[in-house]
């Protein structure tokens, strides 16, 4: 938690050259990278590969009105399915929608 920006946090996803980076936003501006993966997008399917672990996380995805939602299908990082990287899979890409920002 020490490694966190100040709360309250906002998560920011930056999708660009076949990569989804995941950073948290502190109050005070403090950003800290979460996340980095390679994407594919499969028709209405994306596959993240972590770049720092082997191991696949899939997801379904949809669009409508600048708001992207992912729905965790698996993932073949860890032992468990349902383990902790399966958790933190849900925790971080399903919590809520993405809602778009703008660009950079």
């Amino acid at each position: 938690m020490r490694d966190f920006p100040g709360p309250p946090l906002r998560y920011r996803m930056t999708i660009a050259r076949g990569r989804v980076l995941v950073d948290l936003v502190g109050a005070d501006g403090g950003r800290s990278r979460y996340d980095e993966e390679y994407l594919s997008v499969l028709g209405d399917g994306a596959e993240l590969e972590p770049i720092r672990s082997i191991g696949v996380n899939r997801y379904r995805w949809a669009l409508a009105g600048g708001r992207l939602r992912l729905t965790f299908v698996s993932t073949s990082e860890g032992k468990e399915p349902i383990g902790p990287d399966g958790a933190f899979q849900r925790a971080l890409y399903t919590v809520g929608d993405w809602t778009r920002v703008g660009r950079r």
